[in-house]
């Protein structure tokens, strides 16, 4: 009912307001509609207040390990992140971003091998455990296809006694996501698991938080999207002294269907 109501006064343009002279007379009075507030840009965020804020801040204003946002036009990405363009070429997009005024994208053109193009940080992580979080958004064509599309690595050091590397990823296949853990050996040989995540994709950006906590002879890696456990898998460790987390789409498999992927606002935490 209430929304039905509202319907109709919009549509008459004006709300009703009464005021009363010394005579005790009554008169009605027509008063305009107040404007609706301003559309906000895409991956906005209430605030502590519910209402939504029209510019997003950049959390590099927050202590952390790391943080990039990609808004300084003075200091390239190149100046923070070791880079490779195997699957295409880094640029910045003006238009479409989460904190004003731009973000980092990937466009991957279509290659029939397995392919990397990736930003990587590498930090220490002083209390084993951390929490790296960033804006992510993957725009796939309907036409063409891929066979898979990781769009970030976290590689985990030290490693075991007989373990090569460890490996946390999100993995988009043509028919699922998954949150993937992958460990190799120093024989060759390598274990694999996984845990439907979900997908963050779609034409809006989706908040990624990385959780990893570890203790000796565990580490645990949660997924959360915008707010949502979504998945969580685990490795026998050490406790982690060292990361390294690649974005943008450190593996890129027989993709024709030229995805475009967006990163914004990364931002990584002792915990």
């Amino acid at each position: 009912m209430g929304a039905l109501t509202l319907a109709l006064v919009a549509c008459s343009g004006s709300y009703l307001a009464t005021r009363q002279d010394d005579a005790g007379v009554t008169t009605v009075d027509a008063a305009p509609i107040p404007k609706p507030p301003p559309p906000v840009p895409d991956g906005s965020e209430p605030s502590d207040g519910g209402v939504m804020d029209a510019a997003p801040k950049s959390p590099c204003t927050k202590p952390s390990l790391f943080c990039d946002d990609f808004d300084d036009a003075a200091s390239p990405f190149e100046a923070r992140w070791a880079v490779a363009t195997g699957a295409g070429a880094f640029d910045y997009d003006e238009s479409t971003f989460v904190s004003p005024g731009r973000a980092l994208r990937l466009r991957i053109p279509p290659g029939a091998t397995r392919r990397a193009s990736s930003l990587t940080k590498e930090l220490d992580i002083p209390t084993g455990s951390f929490r790296a979080t960033f804006s992510l958004r993957v725009d796939l064509p309907d036409t063409g296809t891929f066979e898979e599309i990781d769009p970030f690595l976290l590689r985990l050091s030290p490693v075991a006694a007989g373990v090569k590397s460890q490996t946390f990823a999100l993995a988009i296949y043509s028919t699922k996501t998954d949150l993937e853990a992958y460990r190799e050996w120093t024989d060759g040989g390598y274990q694999f698991t996984s845990s439907g995540a979900g997908a963050p994709l779609g034409t809006s950006y989706h908040r990624v938080v990385l959780t990893v906590r570890s203790v000796m002879g565990d580490a645990t890696c949660t997924l959360e999207v915008d707010g949502s456990t979504v998945a969580t898998e685990r490795f026998p460790a050490p406790v982690v002294a060292k990361m390294a987390l690649s974005i943008g789409a450190p593996i890129a498999v027989d993709v024709a269907n030229q995805p475009t992927l967006r990163f914004d606002d990364v931002w990584i935490e002792s915990l």
